[in-house]
């Protein structure tokens, strides 16, 4: 009896050994994936998800680099960004009118004049249709963090301009401003989701300044509807599938550099001696990878091969407050890096789109208070105003609420609590630019 369970558990054994043996590894799985993408017509490279460059003619993006190139040579003296002093700093907890000096302001504005040939080339940038930078090539470990956009340079040139939309002398140049920084962000191509975060933030920012100017009375309503209202038809929500092949495109490039190992040869520096390298970055994003959440499937990498066949249940077209919930839920998504990045974005791309079509209602209520004296009693009353319907909330799909305040209007979404940020909720509302109260002119 005894020799037949031994028997038994050599033969399992031995089962065992052989499939481990025949069981592909991490670079044949890696292939297959590769060749069934090919074969459904999938990108399996950034560079392969890339529509031809645009001719310069239609591209903005030199003349950014020339923008920047004149910046880099003309910049003021370092105080002109104060931590105290300023529209332009973004970090101050109350908003800059509540605490800005008239002697702060004036220096301000002198800077502006003084940045006149910066803006001059920006203005030019955002007429082109579009802002395209070539992507990068991606040679070894240490580039696959590369983003196509030129980060650090458009961190600056959005800083400018923001100043230039909150502190320009006139109503026109205010508004050219907010024209300059929506522009940049709508017509700017990217290519990952890293890069989409970078611009879907920046362009979360100028909605809600474009609120605050309404309010404020510092820019003409008019004006504005005529000057933005094709820009803000943009549907950012409909980015999703483009951002998350473009991710498991990125996933798929680094995947050869986990498997050799090369990622983990960065040496592990004690913190606070210096700060990281891009090579180390890379290195720790890897590590979060796989210590992650709990994973539904062993963390190796064949299962991390694994975890970007997952990602076609993100490919559904356009993104909804269901679909942002599911994301955030979805259990094959859990240990993976992917998960961390791409619900935050969808998040965004809704918040985004919500921010667009309300500032669309805002401006044709202004319209519709110009033309009638009043304002617009209900959704219905804009429709004249608009020949593709009148937007929606789109985490209701259903008109957005307006509310009276004495002699101003309110314009109000309605969001679901999980997609507030984690802060009290008439504080988030704010914040995310889900109501916009509109003061009558």
């Amino acid at each position: 009896m005894l020799r037949k369970i031994a028997l038994g558990l050599l033969a399992v054994l031995a089962a065992m050994g052989l499939y481990v043996a025949l069981r592909p590894g991490p670079e044949r799985r890696l292939a297959d994936l590769i060749a069934d993408l090919r074969a459904q017509g999938e990108p399996v490279t950034i560079a392969e998800m890339d529509p031809p460059m645009p001719p310069d003619s239609e591209n903005g993006a030199p003349e950014i680099d020339a923008a920047m190139a004149w910046w880099e040579k003309n910049q003021p003296a370092p105080g002109w960004e104060s931590r105290t002093a300023g529209p332009w700093n973004r970090d101050l907890e109350a908003p800059y009118w509540e605490h800005a000096s008239p002697e702060q302001m004036e220096a301000l504005r002198v800077l502006l004049t003084d940045l006149a040939p910066f803006f001059e080339r920006v203005d030019r940038a955002v007429a082109r249709p579009t802002l395209v930078w070539s992507v990068p090539e991606r040679r070894e470990a240490a580039d696959l963090l590369s983003f196509r956009l030129p980060v650090e340079k458009l961190r600056r040139l959005i800083q400018l301009i923001g100043a230039r939309s909150r502190a320009g002398a006139t109503p026109d140049e205010r508004l050219v401003g907010v024209i300059s920084r929506v522009r940049l962000e709508t017509r700017t191509r990217t290519s990952s989701a890293l890069d989409e975060l970078v611009m879907s933030t920046a362009a979360w920012i100028t909605l809600v300044d474009l609120r605050d100017l309404l309010a404020l009375e510092q820019v003409d309503p008019r004006s504005a509807r005529e000057a933005l209202d094709s820009d803000l038809r943009t549907t950012w929500s409909s980015r999703l599938p483009r951002l998350v092949r473009a991710e498991r495109a990125s996933g798929l490039e680094q995947m050869p550099f986990v498997i050799d190992g090369s990622v983990w040869s960065a040496p592990k520096i004690p913190r606070g001696q210096r700060p990281p390298t891009e090579f180390e970055h890379l290195a720790g994003r890897i590590e979060r990878w796989v210590e992650g959440r709990p994973p539904k499937r062993p963390q190796t990498l064949i299962g991390m091969i694994e975890m970007l066949r997952d990602l076609d249940a993100l490919l559904e077209p356009g993104v909804t407050t269901a679909t942002v919930g599911s994301l955030m839920d979805d259990p094959r998504l859990h240990g993976n890096s992917f998960a961390l990045i791409v619900p935050p974005i969808a998040k965004r791309l809704l918040q985004l789109d919500m921010q667009s079509r309300a500032a669309r209602v805002a401006l044709a209520a202004y319209e519709h208070r110009r033309e009638h004296g009043v304002w617009p009693a209900s959704h219905g009353d804009l429709a004249p105003l608009f020949r593709d319907g009148v937007p929606l909330d789109p985490y209701t799909d259903a008109p957005f609420v307006f509310e009276r305040d004495g002699d101003a209007l309110v314009v109000r979404a309605v969001p679901p609590q999980r997609l507030l940020d984690r802060c009290e909720e008439d504080r988030a509302r704010d914040q995310l630019g889900h109501v916009w109260r509109l003061p009558p002119r």
